[in-house]
């Protein structure tokens, strides 16, 4: 994994809905994914894909405000690029939304919404693509700020995947802080510090993965006991011409960034992964999926795959490994 450190001067909409329940794994203060601050955790739809104002693949994210009895669908706030305080101007093919997170980045207890919008035209660079930060705050989602691409030349679709988390080590000038790591369409990982008063301190770390399909996804995983983070980042390929199962070397790949000791830990292919504890108790186990994963080998039917990670937060092996596939006991259907 390479890196570089720059320091830098100061009604539901119904086309082209990602269903995506976006809530924070971790906040400074309040509620976890609270976006007005009532105590309520709350839901953001993304709409990538949807038109707005006339103007196709606009896009579009749709806040669903909690409640004491469930999520209320007649609250609600529609986002868009023509929404007051949102930078920009709704376009066909910005695809605001193509990635969201949703963390409470300034500690004020309202939960931010990071929002990418990878197809965005950006100072005359088509498809250079965009990150916004929208605020909640007392009166509403109508605070916004742009996060700046430090590298524009290097990439286009910046924010096609975004992760927030504290990655000590791999942004070293922001250790212990908050930064959003977002994902082009190159094989490097940009880190950019929530706190984008100054919009300095950014940093970029380097892949292995094939740069003509970019970094498909990301995932953070907290360390327990500390205010650490990891980072699983899936891409395509290998940098150096590798071939994959498929004979095309354009299969997924995962790789674990964490200076701490555990980067380059072989793990399995994915094209997604998810954190959770699923054991109950208490340590984030991390679940890899790869739906093009063969059922058998050499069999080349992709029936997919699941990955389960138990204690992964911890550096080190894992506790245990668990795979399944369809073929798996007590699954339903066949690989």
């Amino acid at each position: 994994m390479r890196k570089r450190t720059l320091l830098m001067s100061a009604t539901l909409l119904a086309s082209g809905l990602t269903p995506l329940i976006v809530v924070s794994a971790e906040a400074a203060g309040g509620t976890p994914g609270d976006v007005n601050k009532d105590g309520y955790r709350d839901v953001v739809v993304s709409a990538p894909d949807a038109t707005v104002a006339g103007h196709a693949k606009a896009g579009a994210v749709v806040v669903l405000y909690g409640t004491s009895h469930g999520i209320d669908p007649s609250r609600r706030t529609v986002l868009t690029q023509n929404s007051t305080g949102v930078p920009g101007t709704a376009e066909g093919g910005d695809r605001f939304g193509a990635a969201v997170v949703v963390h409470d980045l300034n500690g004020d207890g309202y939960s931010d919404l990071v929002v990418g919008a990878p197809g965005e035209d950006v100072a005359g660079d088509d498809g250079g693509g965009s990150v916004t930060v929208v605020y909640g705050t007392a009166s509403g989602l109508t605070r916004a700020k742009t996060v700046q691409d430090p590298w524009p030349a290097s990439h286009d679709a910046y924010g096609r995947t975004l992760a927030v988390g504290t990655y000590n080590g791999l942004n070293p000038v922001n250790d212990g802080k908050l930064s959003i790591a977002v994902g082009a369409n190159d094989a490097e990982v940009t880190f950019v510090p929530a706190d984008l008063s100054a919009q300095s301190n950014t940093s970029g770390s380097g892949f292995a993965f094939n740069p003509a399909h970019g970094i498909v996804a990301l995932t953070p995983i907290d360390v327990p006991g500390t205010d650490d983070d990891r980072l699983i980042v899936h891409g395509r390929g290998t940098g150096d011409g590798g071939w994959g199962y498929d004979g095309t070397g354009d299969d997924p790949r995962t790789a674990f960034a964490d200076p701490a000791g555990f980067e380059g830990a072989d793990l399995p292919a994915g094209t997604t992964s998810a954190v959770g504890d699923l054991n109950g108790n208490g340590s984030p186990d991390l679940v890899i999926g790869n739906p093009e994963d063969p059922t058998q080998s050499p069999d080349t039917s992709l029936g997919g795959r699941v990955t389960i990670y138990y204690d992964a937060g911890y550096s080190g092996s894992p506790n245990r490994v668990q795979t399944i596939t369809q073929d798996t006991p007590g699954v339903p259907g066949s690989g």
